[in-house]
């Protein structure tokens, strides 16, 4: 694992991030889902967040529905600074990122294109930011029976799905009723505001 993805499970504590570190399962996707431009300013995310137990990052908004998150590691007797983009997609019940910046170079070599990775979101009265990873087996169900188009690769410890499509499609899965949950909601990441 790079430095750079190292700091990055210090400092963003997200759930997907901690499972690149631990070699747990993921669910990635070829193309970010579509953002949605409006949604940072409209749920306050611009600021700093911490979470209780790992750290601190700094969020900021472009404009364009990406949000930008970066934090520090200190590194060989100095502080780095680490990066990600995150795409923010309007949901009905949760919002979601499709993120990427984790992996320095892409693990595949410099010419693949790194993937983003899928979490849900939701903000609580602008203070607390819930975050909360893929139901990875929803997700390798439904890539088996041909409702998403992706890959699935199992280890003796995890399971990667691979979203291959294109991302309105995934989006209209993710926001059908009818799905189990998707989402592992019953164990959020939750960052609490420190600043704007």
């Amino acid at each position: 694992m790079t430095s750079r993805a190292a700091g990055l499970v210090l400092t963003l504590t997200i759930a997907v991030l901690l499972s690149l570190a631990t070699g747990c399962s993921t669910v990635a996707l070829d193309e970010a889902l579509p953002a949605s431009p409006d949604l940072c300013k409209k749920l306050g995310l611009d600021g700093t967040w911490a979470n209780d137990e790992l750290g601190a990052m700094t969020l900021a908004c472009d404009g364009k529905g990406v949000l930008h998150a970066a934090g520090l590691e200190w590194e060989d007797g100095a502080f780095e600074v680490n990066e990600i983009e995150l795409v923010l997609t309007d949901g009905e019940r949760v919002d979601y990122f499709s993120g990427r910046g984790f992996e320095d170079p892409p693990p595949g070599g410099e010419d693949e294109v790194e993937p983003f990775l899928l979490l849900a979101f939701a903000v609580d009265d602008g203070e607390r930011l819930f975050i909360w990873a893929p139901n990875v087996e929803r997700f390798e169900s439904a890539v088996a029976a041909g409702r998403l188009v992706g890959t699935v690769e199992s280890g003796e410890y995890s399971t990667s799905v691979r979203l291959t499509g294109p991302s309105k499609p995934v989006l209209a899965f993710l926001e059908a009723s009818d799905n189990a949950p998707l989402f592992e909601m019953h164990k959020p990441q939750v960052f609490r505001k420190l600043a704007r």
